[in-house]
């Protein structure tokens, strides 16, 4: 299934269909996101992975807002008096994977344009914020932009910087830039601007993946509503692709901007007509098992794969029924190609094992089949001959995403071996 691009036919927008893997619902209600916003308006918004914390700015400064369960609003939020003072405004928060770094930029309170890049951390998530460090960018030309996010591992940060290198200034000019730095702590040196995404209008608001493969951003061309856009590539080693529109954000006569994705991508918080809301990622993917044959006695797998034609599935959860009288649990086995990051896979009940695996690289995607791990188990020795049914139970997930009901199989427990047992695929 190809998806498209969304169109947008005014001023220079091409209407041009495009391969489009990001597709998400229509914006929520500002109510449900966060019921009693600041008076001064929102920017920015940027979570924790549970989505139980918030930061936002508003009127120059850092505001915070929590709830204790995702299925309710935030209720409202406050004034973060630890990091946001009088002297100065604080502009556009960032928290880093674990929570427990809060960066920033910070500059004179008035007309001045030169920034810095803050950040403030703390000691566990219950604990406020302490005194804020400066982090440059040192070298290169002064930084006058704000902070957009930051990579997984914290060494490079995507900003959005107002004049350009030559030391010219275009009136309300931004674009996107980068800047880098050896270890965590360090202060960041000269920044560059990002130049495969930019263009004449207006780019705002970067939020880069943790693994730095996909740049998700807004861009406004003057008279028009902003749009948010997303670009990709297959390393940090080369450029981004050229940007796409997001589909189901962006909504004619409407201004989407300020995208923040809650890792690993499940939800995207943004502004959208000076409100915050959020839209959920929808997925093309589908859980695949297949018939697998045993010999009473002896190991046998079962391969668990996926058809999507997403391009960062990465992130597995299911939950798989068995027969544990025919049936010994024995334990996982990842595709070797994909790797891991982590896995967990152990019985929550003696006939279902529980499975949560994040891959190191992601599956191929584009609607290719694909292995993602063996389950293996052993056949019992008193098991006779016949079918004996296995299948998934509960909610799967894809990056955190729910996915659709997924489809059931069998073991065929043969009476003595004609051949070793083998699915119907293996990709290897």
């Amino acid at each position: 299934m190809l998806f498209f691009l969304l169109l947008i036919c005014a001023g220079s927008y091409l209407c041009t269909p495009v391969w489009g893997q990001f597709v998400f619902t229509s914006p929520s209600d500002p109510e449900d996101a966060l019921e009693i916003p600041p008076l001064g308006g929102v920017l920015s918004p940027t979570l924790r992975d549970d989505q139980l914390e918030m930061f936002l700015e508003s009127t120059g400064d850092i505001w915070r807002a929590t709830r204790g369960f995702t299925t309710i609003p935030f209720k409202e939020a406050f004034r973060v008096s630890g990091i946001s003072t009088t002297g100065f405004v604080e502009e556009r928060p960032f928290l880093s994977p674990d929570g427990l770094r809060i960066y920033f930029t910070r500059r004179a309170a008035g007309e001045a344009r030169k920034r810095e890049i803050y950040y403030a951390s703390r000691p566990d998530l219950k604990t406020p914020f302490g005194q804020a460090v400066s982090l440059g960018p040192d070298g290169g030309f002064p930084f006058e932009g704000v902070v957009g996010s930051l990579t997984g591992d914290e060494l490079t940060i995507y900003l959005e910087a107002f004049p350009k290198p030559d030391g010219k200034q275009i009136p309300d000019q931004t674009d996107i830039a980068v800047a880098t730095r050896s270890s965590v702590g360090n202060r960041f040196g000269a920044w560059r601007y990002l130049d495969e995404v930019n263009t004449q209008d207006l780019e705002t608001g970067p939020y880069v993946t943790r693994d730095g493969h996909t740049l998700f951003f807004s861009r406004l061309k003057r008279g028009l509503p902003s749009v948010i856009l997303s670009a990709t590539r297959s390393s940090t080693t080369v450029p981004f692709s050229p940007p796409v529109l997001v589909k189901g954000v962006n909504v004619a006569n409407s201004s989407s901007r300020d995208p923040f994705v809650v890792h690993p991508g499940a939800r995207m918080f943004f502004v959208y007509d000076q409100a915050i809301v959020f839209s959920d990622r929808i997925l093309d993917a589908t859980y695949r098992i297949d018939p697998v044959r045993a010999i009473p006695g002896r190991e046998f797998r079962i391969p668990i794969g996926m058809d999507t034609l997403e391009k960062d599935a990465t992130f597995f959860r299911f939950d798989l029924y068995f027969d544990p009288l025919a049936f010994v649990w024995l334990g996982a086995l990842p595709n070797e190609r994909l790797g891991q990051v982590m896995i967990s896979a152990a019985l929550s009940t003696p006939a279902i094992v529980s499975v949560t695996y994040q891959a190191a690289v992601p599956l191929r995607g584009q609607g290719e089949k694909e292995e993602v791990l063996n389950l293996k188990f052993s056949a019992t020795q008193t098991t006779p001959p016949g079918q004996r049914d296995y299948g998934f139970v509960g909610e799967t997930s894809l990056n955190g995403i729910p996915l659709s009901e997924s489809p059931t199989s069998f073991v065929n427990i043969l009476e003595k071996p004609t051949h070793p047992p083998t699915s119907r695929w293996v990709v290897r």
